[in-house]
């Protein structure tokens, strides 16, 4: 299927083709979740020459919901739901408190987002990870939405260049702080935005029918100065220039979502699978930045499960509890596990056994210790720089670095041998075999076969 980009303003849509569903019966009432899966830099921001933030670009997500209802024809706050995502890009050298997680192929070791990158996969509008409240794929919106009731949501998604200086994100913070009122609708009249959405055909009328633009005015935008050095600052991508005052400004933009709309969306597949549509931000050709972000409607079970895996920062690893560990590449059901007497490790089917729980505990000073619950060895490495399990010696061998990646997952380094990441020899095999599955890889490029998902044993 033929996928299109769809100008708005200063935002496209990327979208092939929608379809219709029935109205819904009356009084019926299903769940919804939003999430955004993942992004692609079509082009990076211009960035401070000496890239003092970190190779070329660092980005984080930042998302506000509104639960609304219409009173006597006039919209309504009941509630509201902001969610931020961990800066995303280059983890180089970076301080603790900055909780960045690797991105990017800019350094192929430590990251750093150029163009035409994807991020957290090649295919960042297909959901490779569990649900997080602060990577990849990021939760949004999880609710009830009533055909019967004058009950919507406005979601307002953001992307932003990180510089290190926050004082405009809290400035714009105050802009993102009422929901979208007096707007431009892209289903209504015959504005610029509108035409631009109708010349690509009516098979987008499902998706433009949902999008909001605020409309520049007074407290609905905050300014960036244009000057030869730049102004550098956290800031949204997707920034105009105002000429009048030679400053950049963004204007706030969201969807739009009632019981009816959302169902739709949900069930229309737009060339990324259903419910799935790409918002691209465009900054202003002096900016350069331009990215499209990768955001999933979907109905959910009313009584369903939740799947939120925890906000996954090295730091929320808690050493009282255990954790199973899977290659990224490999099936999702494979565990890492002690696999005989020798302590040699293997990728086997989970079998809820206590050789495949680890125990993972902080040395102090930002390494990690994994420990298997069924021998009490400590993951090692032996003289072919091949990971064991051997008891617990004190060495720097038996210290392991987490790199967290955008979607939660982790790069596993050793601490005595700097630089070399734990990986899969023959990745996608459902079984391998003891003799050295895994090895200690100078990574030129942390792929999958370097990558690791924990889950917690509950």
């Amino acid at each position: 299927m033929k996928r299109a980009i769809i100008p708005v303003a200063v935002m496209t849509l990327m979208a092939a083709s929608a379809e219709c569903q029935t109205m819904p019966p009356a009084n019926t009432i299903s769940g919804f979740r939003v999430t955004i899966n993942g992004f692609t830099c079509n082009r990076e921001t211009w960035d401070d020459a000496l890239e003092r933030d970190g190779k070329r670009d660092e980005v984080f997500l930042l998302c506000k919901t509104f639960i609304m209802k219409n009173t006597s024809g006039k919209p309504e706050v009941v509630g509201t739901h902001t969610v931020r995502s961990l800066v995303m890009g280059d983890v180089n050298n970076r301080a603790p408190e900055e909780r960045r997680a690797q991105a990017g192929t800019a350094d192929l070791r430590a990251g750093g987002i150029k163009t035409g990158d994807n991020v957290p996969s090649n295919t960042p509008w297909v959901r490779t990870a569990r649900i997080s409240k602060n990577c990849l794929p990021l939760l949004v919106y999880e609710g009830l939405l009533s055909s019967a009731s004058n009950g919507y949501i406005q979601v307002m998604p953001t992307i932003w260049e990180w510089d290190g200086n926050e004082d405009f994100l809290n400035k714009m913070m105050t802009a993102l702080n009422k929901p979208i009122i007096d707007i431009v609708n892209l289903a209504a009249g015959n504005d610029p935005i509108r035409r631009m959405v109708a010349t690509r055909g009516n098979e987008y009328a499902n998706l433009a029918s949902v999008l909001l633009m605020q409309r520049e005015g007074p407290g609905n935008n905050v300014y960036v100065e244009r000057n030869v050095f730049g102004d550098p600052k956290d800031r949204p991508i997707g920034m105009q220039l105002n000429p009048v005052l030679n400053q950049f400004f963004y204007n706030p933009v969201g969807l739009s979502l009632n019981y009816e709309q959302a169902s739709r969306l949900a069930e229309s597949d737009m060339g990324y699978g259903k419910g799935v549509f790409g918002m691209q931000f465009r900054d202003h050709d002096e900016l350069k930045g331009d990215y499209t972000v990768y955001i999933q409607v979907e109905k959910i079970p009313i009584d369903g499960q939740p799947i939120m895996q925890p906000p996954y920062v090295p730091d929320a690893i808690a050493p009282n509890k255990l954790y199973t560990i899977s290659n990224r590449n490999a099936s999702y059901q494979n565990k890492l596990v002690q696999q005989n007497s020798q302590a040699e490790l293997q990728l086997l089917a989970p079998r809820n056994a206590r050789e495949e729980y680890w125990r993972i505990r902080k040395t102090g000073d930002g390494f990690y210790i994994f420990t298997n619950e069924a021998s009490g060895l400590n993951l090692d490495i032996k003289p072919s720089v091949a990971p064991i399990l051997l008891p617990q010696n004190g060495k720097n061998s038996q210290q392991w670095k987490l790199v967290l990646q955008a979607d939660g997952s982790f790069a596993i380094a050793n601490r005595e041998q700097g630089g070399h990441f734990i990986r899969v020899v023959e990745p996608g095999s459902r079984v391998f075999q003891s003799n050295s599955p895994f090895l200690l890889g100078n990574a030129p490029m942390l792929v999958d076969e370097y990558i690791w998902r924990f889950t917690e044993v509950r």
